[in-house]
């Protein structure tokens, strides 16, 4: 998918952690996508940060099942991806981007 054909779309990004048996917890938030023809960034509505969408995981980015769009935030698109830390590292990446993990 290019980033010009999904600027200005609502993306759910689909957050998968990773524990030691599998994936263990899952969220979803989403954004609207900004290409400014350089990067691709997911802004969230309400906050001041945004996620830079890296270019290799456009080929990801699928259309959102109607059946799933109010599950998904009514997102027209959606993308998959795992989120974690390395075991000696203390810091999660969340907070990185500016969201919190929903309890």
């Amino acid at each position: 998918m290019r980033p010009e054909t999904i600027h200005g779309k609502k993306l759910a990004l689909l957050l998968l952690s990773e524990g030691e048996v599998g994936f263990e917890e899952s969220s979803c938030v989403t954004g609207t996508t900004d290409w400014d023809g350089e990067r691709l960034r997911v802004r969230f509505e309400g906050e001041s940060a945004s996620f830079p969408l890296p270019f290799d995981k456009l080929d990801r980015v699928r259309a959102v099942p109607p059946e799933l769009r109010r599950e998904l935030g009514e997102a027209d698109l959606y993308v998959t991806l795992k989120v974690g830390f390395d075991e000696d590292d203390v810091h999660d990446a969340r907070p990185a981007l500016g969201l919190s993990w929903p309890e």
